[in-house]
């Protein structure tokens, strides 16, 4: 529909803006049954701040698989070694549909290439007791 395009567009600037005060709005668009969440979240990816992160992380906690899956997308688009610790905490947490997203977030983040949980966590265990 029209409405849905001019809200693409609407969102499309603000990424193109990638300004902080963009947040609120796209935060807001990730929301369960909105046809925008693939849009807000790679918005998102553009704003170079702390706070994109966390709604990001927030996001990928959400009960929505939506949004769930759309913001763990995005965390791994952004290629941020610091999500790597979320990324580990939600390889504890995620379902059966999710892992092998938050195993592909994690090899872009990371650059290797495991293939299951165990692995993970003995590569982030390893990698943090040898700093």
């Amino acid at each position: 529909s029209e409405d849905k395009k001019m809200q693409m567009l609407a969102i499309e600037a603000l990424a193109m803006i990638a300004s902080p005060t963009s947040l609120p709005a796209l935060k807001a668009q990730l929301k369960e049954d909105n046809p925008m969440i693939p849009f807000a979240s790679a918005a998102l990816i553009e704003i170079d701040s702390p706070e994109a992160i966390e709604i990001l992380k927030e996001g990928s906690l959400s009960s929505s698989i939506d949004v769930r899956r759309a913001c763990i997308n995005a965390l791994g688009e952004k290629r941020d070694k610091a999500t790597i610790p979320h990324f580990i905490t939600l390889l504890s947490e995620a379902n059966a549909e999710d892992i092998n997203l938050v195993y592909n977030a994690l090899r872009k983040v990371t650059g290797e290439s495991y293939r299951s949980r165990n692995e993970w966590l003995l590569w982030y265990q390893n990698s943090n007791n040898s700093n």
